[in-house]
């Protein structure tokens, strides 16, 4: 009866932040990206882009989180795998582009909405049961 109840284990990772609204306006949506930079091979940038139903209010924070398959790296330098007892990436969070409930946004200067305008309109269109999607 035990082995009928349990699921099967999903390996995954699970990425999130916490992000402040340092703005006069309602927050509607965040677009972030978790990067990964291999210490072993700083020119290895691997990066992780999400989209999250916000609402929120000024001055207010809210942590985000999302589960997936999706590993930080797709490639590590085998100089990085002979260090186990030291961590494998430099990580960092980066805000790519805020949407403002009264329909106004804000850009990274260096990062083009038009790349994953697609992909963001299907999630703000998608049943709103998920906070957050992959990009």
């Amino acid at each position: 009866a035990e082995a009928r109840e349990s699921k099967p284990q999903t390996d995954g990772f699970t990425y999130q932040t916490k992000v402040q609204n340092n703005s006069a306006k309602p927050v509607a949506v965040v677009f972030w990206e978790y990067q990964f930079r291999e210490k072993g091979n700083p020119t290895i940038l691997s990066r992780r882009q999400f989209v999250c139903q916000a609402k929120l209010k000024p001055a207010k924070a809210r942590d985000f989180e999302i589960f997936t398959l999706a590993a930080p790296s797709s490639v590590i330098s085998v100089k990085t795998l002979s260090k186990k007892s030291e961590p494998t990436f430099d990580e960092s969070v980066i805000i790519n582009r805020v949407e403002f409930e009264d329909g106004s946004n804000w850009q990274r200067r260096d990062w083009n909405y038009d790349d994953v305008k697609l992909t963001a309109k299907t999630v703000s269109n998608a049943k709103k049961q998920q906070t957050c999607r992959g990009l």
